[in-house]
């Protein structure tokens, strides 16, 4: 027997123990004694981390999910802010300019108008006209023909009184 390195040789007849004990295995080779256990060791760490990686893609599509989910809930209390903040605004002009009911003047404010030469007299009829609205302004300074004219009447009485005759009226008067 020869050495190489601290091993010998296998001899002839283990070599023909082998190749016997191939045949009867479906024609594989005997691995050495120790290689089987750590070859089912091997195949039952490939299995745990098969798992270990589909539960972390079940993890990662139910992660994904939830994201999507706090987003919408996050968009939805950010239009529900909006519209409280709308709302509270709509109040505070409500209590601040309501019909006959003027915020009331800074003393700086009514410094300015004084210095102005506006009265108290004037700024309350201002205010008053600013109530009326614009149709409002030109009724009442004669402007009686020219809303019959550009027929606002009718498209008002179309759409406020749901007056058939006037929006028939709005269509003829809108051809050219």
């Amino acid at each position: 027997m020869s050495s190489s390195g601290g091993r010998s040789a296998p001899s002839s007849a283990a070599l023909q123990e082998n190749e016997r004990g191939a045949a009867n295995d479906g024609g594989r080779p005997r691995c050495r004694q120790g290689r089987e256990p750590k070859a089912a060791a091997v195949g039952k760490l490939a299995d745990s981390a098969e798992q270990h990686a589909k539960s972390a893609e079940a993890f990662a599509k139910n992660a994904n999910q939830y994201a999507q989910e706090a987003k919408e809930s996050a968009e939805k209390a950010e239009a529900y802010e909006r519209e409280q903040e709308r709302k509270r605004r709509e109040e505070s002009l409500k209590e601040e300019s309501g019909k006959g009911d003027a915020p009331k003047l800074s003393a700086g404010e009514e410094a300015a108008l004084k210095a102005a030469g506006i009265t108290p007299e004037m700024l309350a009829a201002a205010r008053e006209l600013d109530d009326k609205g614009f149709l409002g302004f030109l009724k009442e300074h004669g402007a009686e023909i020219l809303v019959s004219l550009l027929g606002l009447d009718n498209v008002k009485a179309c759409f406020t009184k749901v007056d058939i005759e006037a929006c028939v009226w709005t269509l003829i008067g809108a051809l050219p």
